[in-house]
């Protein structure tokens, strides 16, 4: 009986070594494979100096980020132009007439400015035959990229009727420019 139990613990032994061995192999398995990941993706330890290095370079990068930012803020505020010049560089005003039409008794006028302008004013002159029939003035509005005339809102009475050539003048600042069209009332 004694035999079987010297017997009985040798195994014991054995298999109590063979776990210990097979427990030190996955641990020692699993560092290395841990270490070759982290050299793999560039991960490696670094020291506190190392450490220190690297946070200054991220506040100084951080802070060309924010001056970055706004510039591209500033950058943003600009409207693109896709085709042509400029036409707020323009050395004149230009721009259309939007609607000419006869309603409730007058000659409605609209004119679009190309340009940008924060004031200024349209004169408004009606000829007829080569002749001035009638004159006014209205002052510039302006829209978020544009700008344009107040509106002209002429009584048929004092234009007549027949071919009518349309002439508007506007000035803002140092700026003028002519927009032309015709009707007929």
């Amino acid at each position: 009986m004694e035999k079987q139990r010297k017997n009985y613990n040798k195994w014991i032994y054995w298999v109590i070594g063979l776990v210990v061995v097979v427990v030190i192999i996955v641990a020692v398995g699993l560092i290395v494979k841990n270490v070759s990941e982290k050299k793999d993706t560039g991960e490696v330890e670094t020291s506190k100096i190392e450490e220190k290095k690297e946070t200054e370079a991220k506040e100084a990068e951080e802070v060309s980020q924010d001056t970055t930012v706004a510039d591209k803020a500033i950058d943003e505020k600009k409207v693109p132009q896709y085709e042509g010049d400029d036409p707020n560089e323009a050395e004149e005003l230009t721009g259309v007439i939007t609607y000419v039409g006869v309603s409730d008794g007058k000659l409605m006028i609209r004119v679009n400015i190309d340009q940008f302008l924060d004031s200024g004013e349209c004169g408004l002159g009606l000829r007829q035959s080569g002749m001035n029939v009638y004159n006014t003035s209205a002052r510039v509005v302006s829209n978020a990229s544009t700008a344009t005339c107040e509106g002209f809102d002429v009584p048929l009475s004092q234009v007549g009727t027949g071919s009518t050539h349309i002439i508007i003048t506007v000035k803002a600042g140092e700026k003028t420019g002519t927009i032309e069209g015709e009707v007929t009332i």
